[in-house]
């Protein structure tokens, strides 16, 4: 039997030099891209309603290296293996308080400078 905690994996929490309001979470998902839904990852904020708490932008897929940028929000993977490894941006992430997301909570480790591998993958785009 697979627990819900089994479902994701928090690879890393890197910084985004061009926003230091933003943060970048690599995961592990071992389910397809298409079976969850991205929307569903958050951080709780007590001062604010569910409603407004952040949410992930302008993921990208990665294969399951994690060294080469597969897919992203406008360009679904051609792959939909079992494993997604992708990694998303999200603004006013706290290190100190789990991602929430339909797996249950999970903790965060610190956050990092950008792996090499990534270096040149991820421009940054706001959302708005």
């Amino acid at each position: 039997m697979i627990l819900l905690t089994d479902m994701l994996k928090v690879i890393g929490v890197y910084k985004v030099p061009e926003n230091s309001d933003a943060s970048i979470v690599e995961i592990i998902v071992k389910q397809p891209y298409s079976e969850f839904d991205l929307g569903d990852i958050t951080q709780a904020n007590e001062n604010l309603p569910r409603s407004s708490w952040q949410a992930p932008f302008n993921e990208k897929y990665l294969d399951n290296e994690g060294e080469k940028v597969i897919g992203d929000y406008y360009v679904k993977p051609q792959t939909n293996s079992g494993i997604t490894r992708l990694l998303f941006f999200i603004y006013f992430l706290d290190t100190n308080k789990p991602l929430i997301t339909p797996y249950g909570e999970f903790s965060l480790p610190g956050e990092t400078i950008i792996p090499e591998r990534l270096i040149g993958k991820l421009p940054f785009e706001d959302p708005e």
